[in-house]
């Protein structure tokens, strides 16, 4: 899982939670640019089209990780993480985490190196 290129060369997606469905975590293969459903659409390495909300889009970049929400056909994404934050976030307890990020109602837009630590205390509550 340390190897972001390897992922993205592999489509490689990982359950937020490994027993509740719902929720992956995808990387960016392309930005957010074209409207799409709810937002904007991303290409990634989820199994389904993900559109980017349009509250979190301009965090986008190719190489970032989505927490992308099942929503039928598709997939919505609320949260945009760096790879080292995503890292950090898989190695925390799964409920804590699907909590904050997926039963959220206003989950955290974007998580960086800088911002992980701010958001490991709320996980860790």
């Amino acid at each position: 899982m340390d190897d972001l290129i390897s992922a993205m060369r592999n489509g490689k997606y990982w359950r937020v939670h490994p027993e509740r469905g719902g929720a992956v975590y995808a990387v960016a293969l392309t930005q957010a640019k074209i409207p799409f459903r709810e937002g904007f659409a991303a290409r990634t390495t989820a199994p389904k089209p993900v559109a980017v909300s349009k509250r979190c889009a301009g965090f986008m970049r190719r190489a970032r990780v989505l927490v992308a929400k099942d929503a039928g056909d598709h997939y919505i994404s609320e949260t945009v993480l760096e790879w080292p934050a995503f890292l950090r976030l898989v190695r925390e307890k799964p409920d804590a985490v699907y909590s904050l990020l997926v039963e959220n109602p206003s989950p955290p837009r974007f998580i960086n190196r800088a911002s992980i630590g701010r958001v490991l205390k709320e996980v860790r509550r």
